[in-house]
């Protein structure tokens, strides 16, 4: 199957457009379609990179991973941001996630903000693989979590994290203003905002 690429392109017009051309107008021509290539991908990449601000927010933020659960009547997301903590603070977080939140069209909405790529990979391999309900209460299922508790659950200092979490009745959020504590501030939302 033949890809149309910007490359394929210029190659049919060199080779069955210029055919007939003399040297002087095809170098010209090669330039002007260089231009068009390089500024093709210029733009290409300056969308890529102001994408946030596309979306009415003046920070710049990563959705690292996207988990849905949808059942007949219910359906749920989970959305996982990497965000800088230079960017991380109240404001943003309430821009972001009313951003998001607005174009969601889920019954239950969560979304995971970590300010550490790291912590939230284990974050993300935790939910896709939860502890299974048995192991925990078993005496053997201890043990294997006591020992593997630092490996399965991330410390919970050293970096900003905010979940924010929608459901029908309640919009609201939980963040640590302070990367070095490890409680959270609870923060309502208007459902209608």
């Amino acid at each position: 199957m033949f890809r149309l690429t910007k490359i394929s392109i210029g190659r049919y017009l060199y080779r069955h457009s210029l055919s007939h051309v003399g040297r002087f107008p095809r170098q010209i021509y090669l330039c002007f379609l260089g231009l068009i290539v390089v500024a093709s991908f210029f733009a290409d990449a300056t969308a890529q990179s102001s994408d946030q601000s596309e979306r009415g927010l003046d920070f710049p933020f990563e959705i690292v991973e996207r988990m849905e659960n949808k059942q007949r009547t219910l359906s749920s997301a989970t959305i996982y941001i990497y965000m800088d903590e230079r960017n991380f603070s109240k404001d943003n977080l309430t821009k972001l996630f009313r951003h998001l939140g607005s174009k969601e069209k889920t019954s239950f909405l969560t979304i995971i903000v970590f300010t550490d790529k790291e912590m939230l990979g284990w974050k993300i391999k935790r939910d896709k693989h939860p502890l299974l309900p048995n192991l925990m209460t078993s005496e053997e299922g201890q043990k294997i979590i006591d020992e593997k508790y630092s490996e399965y659950f991330p410390p919970d200092i050293g970096y900003f994290r905010a979940e924010f979490t929608s459901t029908n009745h309640r919009t609201r959020f939980l963040y640590t203003p302070d990367k070095e504590a490890d409680h959270l501030i609870e923060v309502r939302m208007s459902k209608g905002n």
